[in-house]
């Protein structure tokens, strides 16, 4: 089985300085004192080839041929422009704006400088363009507030630079916090990833993504898949969560063939720093062979090269913590409030209960060392086999091939079997060994006050069967068993016994404290089909 549950690799955000070189040097060349009253910036006109006033638009002054604005730091030339008497400007023809760091070009563009406000269009078969050394923004129409700091993009555009493309349907742009609002099919793509989402936030200074809506995140090689509804990530770091929502569902992430899924999920900055997933989680690979699910589940990491990760998976007051192995021919299903996972290692704990094929036990502390292929069961646990109960302080089960193949029960050993609906068959002592032949339970070796009480399984009746029983006693007795039932009894050092039947003067045909016990309902019932769990 493999374990490893969190991922942590793969997302390059892309560098959010292009933003702020193409756009903060206009802002900044055009953002008004706030700490003193002064007039309205105006616009200077510093050449034209004509300069006409039309009768018609008599509140309109019309330059035309090769002309240049200037407004405060920035330089703008076009083909003609129309001047208002209240100060603005409409720009048209091969338009450019152009500052000592960025230039801006478009077919049309519109200045305001008493509100301090730049529209910019682009024509039939162009694109407003915005260039700096890191890169280029194309929008069909922008518009930026050199008082407020910001740049609207109502119309969508694209960003490029080197190895990466950015594409969305609506984006703003904001100096302070340092932050591009980005929605409706937004597209980032660069060397390593592809990040689709309809809404989210780009920052600058922390360098990560705040993700608002549905977002998928694609490893260009295929081996890195996340789904969310809403999240952060942080590109310096490669550190954030990621979540779901109660509407549209939860967030999961797929490394190679191993898929992790829950409410919120967590990937760390440290590799000694837990990683996190919480609510509704599920680990499995895609290929159905195992599955981990339950509430929480936290991964720390190798501290050392000489030390194991170790993985918990924690379950709540409805639904423990769960994990199912189809790697054999019986699938395995253990659950337990809490199930703590390290290379070939599982600690279950308390409430544990474990089921494979006909077998199910239950107990209070489970230890699996994969390595010698041994399985504890501590604190009086109870198991189920072939129609046999078997209970004991502690029980040691040894697997071969992911199948049982020998097993010791010591401390208060019973074992029981039905003989008919009336009565069991019992065996009782302090020392159980027992030898299982294809996964059944074949041979068995009690000693230490070994009782016995069986009645005659074989009779033809009902009655009969329950009627009359051997009860014996011995320091140590041997038991063949075919199909569930004793074929060969063997009792051993200082043996006695009696035959009885119920109406015999002081007939107990029950060993003391032993007693039987229903097996529990099975685990496959209630763990989710991992089917279910196949991303749409």
């Amino acid at each position: 089985m493999k374990f490893n549950i969190f991922i942590n690799q793969g997302m390059k955000v892309p560098l959010l300085l292009i933003i702020a070189a193409l756009v903060l040097p206009f802002l900044v060349s055009g953002q008004a004192s706030q700490d003193s009253v002064r007039p309205a910036p105006r616009v200077k006109i510093l050449k034209a080839d004509v300069i006409l006033r039309d009768m018609v638009q008599p509140d309109v002054q019309r330059l035309v041929g090769d002309v240049t604005l200037q407004f405060k730091e920035m330089y703008l030339y076009c083909d003609s422009a129309w001047r208002y008497d209240d100060g603005r400007f409409k720009t048209m023809g091969n338009v450019r704006l152009e500052d000592s760091e960025s230039t801006m070009t478009a077919a049309v563009m519109q200045m305001n400088p008493t509100l301090q406000i730049v529209e910019a269009w682009s024509g039939s078969d162009g694109e407003v363009v915005m260039k700096a050394d890191l890169g280029e923004v194309f929008a069909p129409k922008l518009r930026y507030n050199m008082e407020r700091r910001t740049v609207d993009f109502d119309e969508g555009g694209a960003i490029r630079q080197e190895g990466t493309r950015i594409d969305f349907q609506q984006g703003k742009w904001m100096e302070k916090p340092a932050v591009f609002m980005l929605g409706g099919e937004v597209s980032i793509i660069d060397a390593q990833d592809r990040i689709l989402s309809d809404s989210l936030h780009l920052f600058q200074a922390e360098e990560s993504i705040q993700f608002l809506g549905k977002s998928i995140i694609l490893s260009n090689d295929s081996s890195l898949e996340m789904h969310c509804y809403r999240g952060l990530y942080n590109g310096s770091t490669r550190s954030g969560w990621f979540g779901g929502t109660v509407i549209d569902g939860i967030a999961w992430v797929r490394q190679d063939d191993v898929m992790l899924q829950g409410d919120s999920l967590v990937l760390p900055a440290d590799s000694l720093a837990p990683s996190e997933a919480w609510g509704h989680v599920v680990l499995r690979d895609t290929t159905g062979k195992w599955m981990l699910e339950g509430e929480q589940a936290k991964q720390f990491k190798k501290s050392s090269a000489s030390s194991r990760g170790t993985s918990f998976l924690y379950g709540n007051e409805n639904v423990p913590a769960r994990l199912m192995d189809a790697s054999s021919s019986d699938t395995l299903f253990l659950q337990a409030d809490t199930l703590q996972l390290e290379a070939q290692f599982i600690l279950a704990w308390p409430r544990v209960k474990m089921e494979q094929g006909a077998a199910i036990a239950l107990c209070d502390t489970l230890i699996w060392n994969e390595v010698d292929s041994v399985i504890d069961l501590r604190n009086a646990p109870h198991l189920w086999l072939e129609g046999q109960f078997l209970r004991a302080d502690s029980v040691t089960l040894s697997m071969r091939e992911n199948a049982p193949d020998r097993l010791h029960a010591w401390g208060h050993v019973g074992l029981m079997n039905p003989a008919g609906d009336s009565c069991y068959q019992q065996i009782a002592g302090r020392d159980l060994l027992g030898q299982f032949q294809r996964g059944k339970l074949r041979d068995i070796d009690i000693s230490g006050n070994a009782e016995l009480v069986y009645f005659d399984a074989e009779s033809e009746s009902e009655t009969a069967a329950c009627g009359e029983f051997n009860r014996a006693a011995c320091s140590r007795l041997q038991i063949v068993l075919e199909g569930g039932e004793a074929k060969t009894i063997v009792l051993l050092d200082d043996p006695s016994g009696v035959w009885l039947s119920w109406d015999s003067p002081g007939a107990n045909p029950i060993i003391e404290n032993l007693q039987w016990i229903d097996p529990p309902s099975s685990i496959a019932g209630q763990m989710s089909d991992s089917d279910s769990h196949l991303p749409e």
